[in-house]
């Protein structure tokens, strides 16, 4: 038996709720709730926010499990000099990853083609970004993807463009994107590598240690 895509139906009979009931607390009509339960409509922020609201219960509660997946050590801390050293004080020395980290109902993934960006990545690699109407001028300064007005759709450091409501794009070692009239964008949340040959114990061994913390 297939696992049904979120906790909506289980959660609501609990409640014991109908579809037409959390209908009518959602404003929608009851095929609404069906297809959300069933995965076939989308469930964005949007609607887990309503519907968390309307069940009185937490977001994620919505995916499943609130129990994370792995909970991963942190062993630097990147510093602007290009430095990793120790973990300051007011920095987590741990983080918990979640199932929606990598599978989250608002994430878009993109792989990486041809020879890679800027050097930055490498053909295959694996990009994740949570596309959202915000405001771009929260984003700049960050690697973001930016979808236009003109529905094209770009990757690089977001900078600002000649006039308040456009935005340059700036990509190292190619001319810059200028004026940019942004439509949607995300901040890069997640990137998964292909794994160099030295990681399968081909190539020259990485050290184990940095600063006295265990690489893990």
């Amino acid at each position: 038996m297939t696992s049904p895509p979120n906790q909506i139906a289980k959660l609501r009979k609990e409640r014991g709720l109908s579809q037409q009931q959390l209908a009518d607390k959602l404003g929608v009509h009851w095929i609404t709730v069906s297809k959300l339960e069933r995965g076939k409509q989308k469930l964005t922020i949007e609607w887990m926010d309503r519907i968390a609201a309307a069940l009185q219960v937490g977001r994620w509660v919505l995916l499943g499990s609130t129990d994370p997946l792995v909970t991963v050590p942190i062993s630097g801390q990147l510093n602007s000099d290009g430095n990793i050293s120790s973990i300051a004080e007011d920095l987590p020395r741990t983080r918990h990853i979640y199932r929606w980290t990598l599978n989250h109902p608002d994430a878009i993934w993109v792989i990486v083609g041809d020879s890679g960006f800027s050097n930055l990545f490498t053909k295959g690699d694996m990009l994740e970004f949570f596309l959202k109407s915000v405001e771009p001028r929260h984003y700049v300064g960050r690697l973001c993807y930016v979808r236009s007005v003109e529905k094209k759709s770009y990757f690089g450091l977001l900078a600002r463009g000649s006039e308040p409501h456009l935005f340059d794009i700036i990509v190292a070692g190619q001319p810059t994107i200028k004026d940019v009239h942004v439509e949607s964008l995300a901040q890069l949340t997640a990137a998964l590598f292909e794994q160099p040959d030295a990681v399968y114990g081909i190539g020259p061994e990485f050290p184990s240690e940095i600063e006295g913390d265990t690489v893990i």
